[in-house]
């Protein structure tokens, strides 16, 4: 199964509203929150890709410089298409995380 996993780093935020920030963009992808985990803000979603499904591992972790990993995996999409999919929602999050800092 084809998978990736992409990371930024983002200026310094309170680690919440860049969960929150995450969650949205991951909504706004279309994926389905499945299992959020706001002690240890870390996101499962799921999304329908045709026949497949695309399933989604969000953390944020870090403190003076916070870091937002994403994995996504599905079978039957190519890692370049799983790659533009995740930087589209890593910008999507630091887009958002950077509007709750304003």
């Amino acid at each position: 199964m084809p998978d990736v996993r992409h990371e930024i780093t983002l200026p310094p935020a309170p680690l919440d509203n860049i969960f929150q920030a995450g969650l949205r963009a991951l909504t706004g992808a279309g994926f389905t929150l499945w299992k959020t985990r706001p002690l240890g803000w870390f996101p499962i979603a799921r999304r329908g890709e045709g026949a497949a499904a695309v399933e989604a591992n969000l953390s944020v972790r870090g403190a003076d410089a916070p870091m937002v990993s994403l994995g996504l995996s599905a079978e039957g999409l190519s890692q370049a298409d799983l790659s533009g999919l995740a930087m589209a929602i890593l910008e999507a999050t630091a887009a958002a995380s950077a509007q709750a800092r304003s």
